[in-house]
């Protein structure tokens, strides 16, 4: 009887330890399977995070576009009543001044109304808290300047502090955007200031780049339509769209890379009674007005030129005059 109750207490410790054992073993593997949990949701919430920021870079740059356009339209609004070229380095400060604030030297922009920086950074700022995202935006600037002859290039870099409400991930993001706003249909701040308020010109490029004369005939009648629609070409020795709004700033900034010019259609000119420096010269616009006589020629090797035409005698092979 006592070694049967020996078996007995024996069969019961080993099925205790066995039972303990398998406890242990549950709880581990439990806490193995919560880690491994856990970690999957960190990982899927920083990719969301991710995500999200990439939407946001996304919307930014759209938004920098929008707001760009209408800054520049704002600055050509403010010169045409003013009537006076921007001193040196007013276009990107007002340029800025206007993404930032919505303002133009401290006036109130009605284009700007809810396009600024600040207008776009809120509403992101509330899409994040939407999804226990929390951002903020550190050491933003924006520059403008230009790196072709046709569009505008607006460049943002700011600092984006992203954190999770629960505490899972937080990182620090600097950014660097780049939009490019093309010149194409925007008002020329030259013919701003110099047509008096009477005969302004939008930026159109020609259509006639490399065909302005046909050299078996002679023929000019390319050329005469670019200069009488006063179409733009690009010319290193002419002032950039950007810098015609500081024209009288000398030098220009961007005229290596990005320099553009028309011919001054000196007919319309005359009729709507605004007069020209030169009436006998070089009717290239930065010419035309600059501070000294350019000179120029209605060229007898070439046919189909309207009477008032002149080209200055540097210009002759920009345009294929022989």
């Amino acid at each position: 009887e006592s070694m049967g109750m020996n078996k007995k207490a024996m069969t019961f410790t080993i099925l205790a330890i066995l039972f303990a054992l398998t406890l242990v073993f549950f709880i581990v593997m439990k806490g193995r399977y919560s880690a491994t949990d856990r970690e999957q949701v960190a990982i899927s919430r920083v990719e969301s995070m991710d995500n999200f920021i990439d939407i946001v870079e996304v919307d930014i740059k759209r938004s920098l576009y929008i707001a760009g356009f209408r800054a520049l339209i704002s600055i050509t609004d403010y010169m045409t009543e003013q009537q006076s070229f921007l001193n040196s380095g007013d276009t990107e400060k007002f340029f800025r001044e206007l993404l930032f604030d919505g303002t133009i030297n401290s006036q109130q922009s009605s284009l700007m109304i809810g396009q600024t920086f600040n207008k776009w950074t809120t509403q992101i700022i509330n899409k994040g808290n939407d999804i226990n995202i929390v951002i903020s935006f550190t050491n933003s600037n924006i520059i403008l300047y230009q790196e072709s002859p046709w569009n505008i290039t607006v460049e943002l870099n700011t600092t984006m502090s992203i954190s999770d409400t629960a505490g899972t991930a937080s990182w620090l993001r600097n950014v660097s955007l780049k939009t490019y706003i093309p010149i194409q249909n925007f008002e020329d701040p030259l013919y701003i200031i110099k047509g008096q308020k009477k005969i302004g010109n939008e930026i159109n490029i020609t259509l006639y780049e490399g065909r302005y004369r046909n050299v078996t005939t002679g023929d000019c009648y390319n050329l005469a339509k670019h200069a009488e629609n006063s179409l733009y070409a690009n010319n290193s020795d002419a002032p950039s769209f950007l810098d015609r709004f500081e024209f009288d700033k000398l030098p220009w900034k961007y005229s290596s890379c990005c320099g553009i010019e028309s011919f001054i259609n000196a007919l319309e000119f005359n009729d709507r009674g605004v007069p020209l420096l030169y009436p006998i010269s070089s009717m290239i616009d930065h010419e035309q007005w600059s501070s000294s006589d350019p000179g120029g020629e209605n060229p007898s090797t070439c046919t189909n030129l309207p009477g008032w035409f002149r080209i200055s005698t540097g210009h002759k092979s920009r345009y294929q005059v022989p």
